[in-house]
């Protein structure tokens, strides 16, 4: 459409007006640059009251007609934008945490420069962590040296530390960004606030959402688990102690890293460590476990876990036994008295280098050897490998009772060439298992040696668990 005629210059001086800005302070702008406007896309935000509001819109209104007859909606819609599609300033301000360098650096300059802040931190570290009496408590209960129990409460810790791990990876999934992440640690762990740098903050909530989660949650299964609790097992076990700072040193061999003795710089050690990322294997699941045990050192609260709830879990955990151990754990297996004195190998570790004889075996890991899978091995196990020389003594000691027991001589392919010692009678261990003994094998022979058990009937489950020889 045309554009609609303009006032004209004789009129200009129709009315002569004097106004008053009553409602201008200077001082709101002496201290502010002009924003320039220009190109495409400029955010300007409006600070006005409900009358300002109106009588700008008015006149934006009346004026758009007048000067911009053809687009005056459009003037119109550019004031009304504001309004109707407000900028969300708080997610600005988080953007620009996030990705801006020098609002980061800004946030650095403020937090390290603050007196107050600095004033809190400073009294914040100087609370008393753990004392080394706590740290070295024995959470087993008094008096408790049972294997089953301490098995039992080794599991609880694990178990414990896996369950905060993945409370921790759940809690920072809801974020969705660096703020939000570090805003989630800091409330869920009152300790990181307090004494970690703010951008270290910021880098440990993104690292650990998009990088340990995701390595954690690939590498911790059951194997791991049951790994976990037999390596602590056998390492509680032989002082019949469960404390804070075994756990930790245990798992400072795992991570292969040497942390600070202090427990405020080993704690700020650990987050650098898992700061810096590039994890392999199982390792994530290490770090996160030594973090975890970390803050509850500092007697933080931990998704509500603390030192003590966490000391009252393990201990209540003694009064129920669990001797899994036997099967998951041969490695910290020692020998029964009926093998003392002669080297000893568990065959629920590992095969030990001895292998089935015409397949008249079947080896099975955390069992031992069992029956093998020819028609006629339901009645024998046969292994053989060699050694040398040929031993003095041997014993032998399956989970139940056999007809027979024999020790051979053996050429390359385990063929039996001589019967060095055979027994037919059976020790009843007491526990649910057999010593089969060839004492005074005198007859020399080097190569392979085979061990043959048999019975009239089917051996069912039995298993050549353990093997305890000596050359005296």
């Amino acid at each position: 459409m045309d554009e609609m005629e303009q006032l004209a210059y004789r009129n200009r001086f129709v009315h002569q007006l004097v106004q008053s800005m009553s409602d201008y302070v200077g001082a709101d702008c002496e201290d502010s640059t002009p924003q320039v406007v220009s190109g495409e896309d400029n955010l300007i935000i409006l600070r006005v009251s409900l009358d300002e509001w109106t009588k700008i819109l008015s006149s934006v209104f009346t004026g758009a007609d007048i000067c911009y007859p053809s687009e005056s909606d459009s003037v119109r819609w550019a004031l009304l934008r504001a309004v109707e599609c407000p900028v969300d300033l708080c997610a600005m301000i988080a953007n620009c945490i996030a990705n801006s360098e020098a609002t980061q650096e800004a946030i650095r300059n403020f937090v390290t420069s603050d007196t107050v802040i600095n004033q809190n931190i400073s009294n914040i570290s100087m609370q008393q962590a753990l004392g080394l009496e706590q740290r070295g408590q024995n959470l087993l209960k008094p008096d408790e040296c049972n294997p089953d129990f301490i098995f039992n409460q080794t599991s609880v810790l694990v178990q414990m530390l896996h369950d905060l791990t993945e409370d921790l990876f759940e809690a920072l999934e809801v974020a969705t960004n660096a703020l939000e992440r570090a805003s989630i640690i800091a409330s869920s762990i009152p300790v990181f606030g307090q004494v970690v740098p703010f951008d270290e903050l910021l880098q440990l909530g993104d690292q650990l959402a998009e990088e340990v989660a995701e390595d954690y949650m690939g590498a911790y299964d059951e194997a791991l688990y049951d790994a976990l609790r037999c390596e602590l097992f056998c390492l509680f076990k032989d002082d019949c102690s469960i404390s804070i700072d075994q756990a930790i040193a245990f798992y400072e061999t795992k991570v292969a890293e040497a942390f600070p003795d202090d427990p405020w710089e080993a704690l700020k050690a650990i987050i650098g460590y898992l700061n810096v990322g590039d994890f392999g294997t199982d390792t994530p699941v290490y770090a996160m476990h030594l973090l975890v045990l970390a803050l509850i050192r500092q007697m933080s609260t931990v998704f509500g876990v603390d030192f003590g709830i966490m000391g009252l879990r393990i201990n209540a955990a003694g009064d129920d036994p669990d001797n899994d151990w036997e099967f998951l754990c041969p490695e910290c297996v020692e020998p029964p008295a009926s093998c003392a004195g002669g080297e000893f190998i568990d065959f629920r570790a590992s095969a030990a280098m001895w292998t089935p004889y015409v397949s008249r075996a079947l080896w099975t890991a955390g069992e031992g050897w069992g029956k093998g899978n020819l028609p006629a091995s339901p009645t024998r196990i046969a292994i053989y490998r060699g050694m040398a020389p040929t031993p003095t003594k041997i014993k032998l000691i399956t989970t139940g009772l056999v007809g027979e027991a024999r020790f051979y001589a053996a050429d390359g392919s385990g063929n039996p060439t001589a019967i060095l010692s055979s027994d037919t009678s059976a020790v009843n261990n007491g526990d649910g298992t057999w010593t089969y003994e060839f004492p005074t094998i005198t007859t020399s022979h080097t190569g392979n040696f085979l061990i043959d058990l048999g019975t009239s009937g089917d051996l069912g489950t039995i298993k050549l668990r353990q093997m305890c020889w000596n050359y005296d």
